[in-house]
């Protein structure tokens, strides 16, 4: 699993902002998101998330509370 995401990020990125100038960054955008998802199901990780985003320019601190931090 792990090779794929390493022959992704060294092929595909560069390859498809390369061939596909107007779409590239929505082609790597997509495999990162998938990438992500497999590997947090694999891992038997789940994300919660909680509060509302701020209107205003602010500081985002984060809780890290497990050895996967």
């Amino acid at each position: 699993m792990f090779l794929i995401g390493i022959l992704a990020t060294a092929c595909l990125f560069p390859l498809s902002r390369r061939l596909y100038p107007r779409h590239g960054q929505k082609i790597t955008d997509r495999v990162t998101l998938t990438w992500h998802k497999t590997l947090c199901r694999l891992l038997n990780i789940h994300i919660s998330l909680s509060g509302q985003p701020m209107d205003t320019p602010g500081l985002w601190v984060a809780n890290h509370i497990s050895w996967l931090d």
